[in-house]
C-alpha cells in the first residue's frame, strides 16, 4: 500500500528501475483517484508527481545512453580494418580542416 510517508520519502535515485516504474504507476493511480472523486490534488502530491516524472525520464535517458554506448562498442568490434581506417582518415581530414 502506498502511504503519504512512502510517497514523500521514497528515494527516487536509490532504487532499481523496475521499482521506480511501479512507484510511478501507483502514484499515477492515486492522482487519477483524486480526479475521479473531483477532489483537488494536494500541492505536495502534485509537486512530488512532477519530481517523479522528471526523475523517471532522466533514468530512462541514462539507460538509453548506456545501451547506446554498449551498441557503439559492439559496432566497433564488427568493423573491418578498411572501415576503421576510413573512420580515422575522416577524423584526420575533419581536424585538419578545423585547424587551418
Amino acid at each position: 500500500m502506498l502511504t503519504k510517508h512512502t510517497i514523500q520519502h521514497f528515494d527516487l535515485w536509490d532504487t532499481d528501475f523496475d521499482d521506480l516504474c511501479l512507484f510511478t504507476a501507483q502514484l499515477s493511480v492515486t492522482l487519477n483517484q483524486y480526479d475521479r472523486l473531483a477532489f483537488s490534488v494536494p500541492e505536495w502530491l502534485q509537486e512530488r508527481s512532477t519530481e517523479v516524472s522528471r526523475v523517471l525520464l532522466e533514468r530512462v535517458k541514462v539507460q538509453k545512453l548506456a545501451e547506446l554506448k554498449r551498441l557503439r562498442s559492439r559496432r566497433e568490434t564488427l568493423l573491418t580494418t578498411d572501415e576503421k581506417r576510413k573512420q580515422v582518415e575522416d577524423l584526420i581530414t575533419k581536424l585538419e580542416t578545423e585547424t587551418k
